[in-house]
């Protein structure tokens, strides 16, 4: 752009010269004339030239120029004339032409030479300024602009000359080339005044760079709460690390000791070695593998309680159930291990709580398990009271909210363990778990379940030596003893209302005589417990290793009355899973139920059961009651639909 630029004002510059030459090559009688009315000697010396204003004063404008002084020049080439700049013998120095005085000559030539000298410095410093500020824009007009202040000081330093050296075809050459330089200068600020208009003041410029450090202020101050969240979510993720490393370690511990018992005494059994001073070595041995074996389950619930919660898949229901009959399960359940450690158990149960309410009942009864239970293991001597009342009165279909307090005379907790009791993977601290075990999830999991029943539990008061009280809030719907009964007969006969008249009866209540089963598992000691359960309720039980087995069963029976009553489906086998054995049966038009049975206890693994045509669904370790209840069930089901 700049080269085109400089082309472009060079040949403007050409074509000027040649115009003010030629128009250089016309007569200048009148000029010729004039001179000729002086009567003076060419100019030869320069040291001649000056004339003290004192002694030849007379003289002083009284030289005149020869008669022809173009006679030489009007004939000339241009070339001949180009030849003829710095010939003066035309001219007289300009002392001698006007009435010059020395203080008005001095005054012209002083003046001159001062412009002269100003005009180089300006150019000097636009140069200096260029070479070192090369980012600035318009850089070509400066040097244009330079160019131009340059040849105007040289003009003037020639009017000083003239005093002494008459070389007016020079000076008016050096005019020329001023004259062309200015015109450049103007044809190329025409484009650039326009851009430079759109150039910012100093006003605006500061403001802008008011404005871009408020920017940079703002986005250091957003950075810095950046790094400062970042910080922070560091040392949340290295204290969930280090949480779940201890949870990891008691995970191992709690799930070793239980195994140490259960494979000790199953050693001892096989050995026929066990405790002979016990009444009934083999029952005792049997009791304590029992007991471990429901320690690992409680452990492995807690673990996938938890993991359903962090996963948002935890499924509150809003079933009846009476109110007192749940807290009565409760303190019965507790009962055993208070008076093992030698604790009062007591309930206080306000006239206005309500009997009937609509809520998740094996929800509630966990909490309050988990929170008794806690109380009983960090009581050493006194009580464990558990309060219940309600928050206001509530007709039927309303909802109310019921208050849980439990009270301990325990080892309480200082502030700083308190705060981080609701944590997951943590107890109040390490000790607390090598001292009195646990997983350290059984807050955790009754805070969250607690707040997905829409309410909330919180620690009211904990004091080091003196005991601590923890509060369950929950939100129920108050119903009535005939509704809540309507709402349990039409339930799918699962245990829902916590009453001891409704318990689950005994074997014998729910014997299985006469009952056809078909099992499908292909675990080997899975199917002799199975076989043994069932043998004892007087069921006719049929085992297969698969579910291609199974469907294989059914087709080889011919007659409708040997179909078996209920089938017993495990669903992770080999050849032909449960899910896939029970669509196909589903398919081949057997209506025959399904009891799912799985280790999967996820609720999404239910609804896949229920899902792939299973009438029901259990989980493993297997519960002798329930699975003969739930079999019973189904079969009398099955009995009234072909009444």
């Amino acid at each position: 752009m700049l080269r085109r630029r400089a082309l472009t004002y060079r040949t403007i510059s050409v074509i000027l010269v040649a115009v003010a030459i030629g128009t250089m090559a016309g007569p200048r009688a009148a000029v010729a004339s004039e001179l000729s009315k002086c009567n003076w000697e060419p100019f030869t010396d320069f040291g001649t030239a000056h004339i003290g204003a004192e002694t030849q004063s007379a003289n002083i404008g009284s030289c005149c120029a020869p008669a022809d002084p173009n006679q030489s020049e009007s004939n000339a080439s241009f070339l001949g004339r180009l030849g003829m700049v710095f010939d003066t013998r035309d001219f007289p120095p300009r002392w001698h032409c006007g009435t010059w005085s020395a203080w008005l000559g001095w005054l012209h030539i002083l003046s001159d030479l001062a412009i002269f000298l100003a005009y180089v410095a300006i150019p000097a410093a636009l140069i200096y300024f260029i070479r070192r500020r090369s980012d600035v824009p318009f850089t070509g007009i400066f040097i244009l602009f330079g160019a131009f202040i340059i040849c105007c000081g040289i003009t003037h330093l020639m009017e000083a000359i003239i005093f002494y050296w008459p070389a007016y075809r020079l000076a008016g050459f050096l005019k020329l080339m001023t004259a062309l330089v200015s015109i450049t200068t103007v044809i190329a600020l025409l484009p650039i005044v326009p851009k430079a208009l759109t150039l910012k003041t100093p006003a605006q410029l500061q403001e802008t760079v008011d404005r871009r450090t408020e920017e940079l202020s703002i986005a250091n101050r957003k950075l810095n709460r950046t790094v400062e969240q970042l910080d922070a979510a560091r040392l949340v993720a290295e204290s969930a690390t280090r949480a779940k490393s201890e949870f990891l370690a008691n995970m191992s511990h709690e799930i070793r000791t239980p195994m140490t018992a259960i494979l000790g005494f199953t050693d001892m059994l096989l050995d026929g070695g066990a405790d002979a001073s016990a009444p009934n070595p083999s029952k005792d041995a049997a009791r304590t593998i029992k007991r471990n074996g429901e320690h690992l389950l409680t452990v492995l619930n807690d673990i996938l309680d938890l993991s359903k919660i962090e996963a948002g898949k935890i499924e509150i229901e809003h079933v009846p159930c009476k109110l007192q009959s749940l807290v009565d399960d409760v303190l019965k359940l507790m009962s055993a291990k208070a008076r093992a450690v030698g604790l009062a158990l007591h309930c206080d149960l306000a006239s206005d709580v309500p009997q009937w309410v609509a809520i998740d009942v094996t929800r509630l009864k966990q909490i309050l398990a988990n929170l008794v239970g806690n109380a009983i293991k960090f009581t050493a001597d006194g009580e464990v009271r558990l309060s219940v009342r309600a928050m206001g009165a509530a007709a039927s279909g309303e909802k109310t909210r019921i208050e849980f307090d439990v009270t301990d005379t325990g080892i309480g907790m200082t502030p700083e363990q308190a705060a981080r009791i609701f944590h997951s993977f943590g107890q109040a601290d390490s000790s607390t778990t090598r001292k009195f075990g646990g997983t350290g999830l059984g807050l955790t999991i009754s805070h969250k379940l607690a707040q997905s029943m829409g309410g909330d539990l919180t620690l009211v008061d904990s004091t080091p030596g003196v005991g601590s009280t923890f509060r369950l809030t929950v939100t129920v719907q108050v119903i009535d003893a005939p509704h809540a009964e309507k709402l349990r007969e039409s339930s799918s006969g699962t245990a829902i209302v916590a009453d001891p008249a409704n318990k689950a009866p005994g074997m014998v209540e729910h014997t299985l005589a006469g009952v056809r089963i078909l099992v499908a598992e292909d675990g080997i000691d899975n199917q002799r417990l199975l076989r043994t359960i069932l043998k004892k309720t007087g069921a006719e039980a049929q085992f297969v290793e698969n579910g291609q087995l199974a469907l294989d069963t059914l087709e080889s029976i011919t007659k409708p009355e040997f179909l078996p009553h209920v089938i017993l489906m495990d669903m992770q086998m080999p050849v032909l899973d449960g899910y896939q054995a029970t669509s196909a049966m589903r398919n081949a038009g057997y209506n025959i139920p399904v009891i799912a049975l799985t280790a999967h206890a996820m609720a999404e693994d239910r609804q896949k059961c229920l899902d792939a045509g299973c009438d029901d669904y259990l989980t493993k370790p297997i519960d002798r009651a329930k699975l003969v209840e739930r079999i019973r069930s189904h079969v009398d089901r099955a009995n009234a639909a072909t009444i």
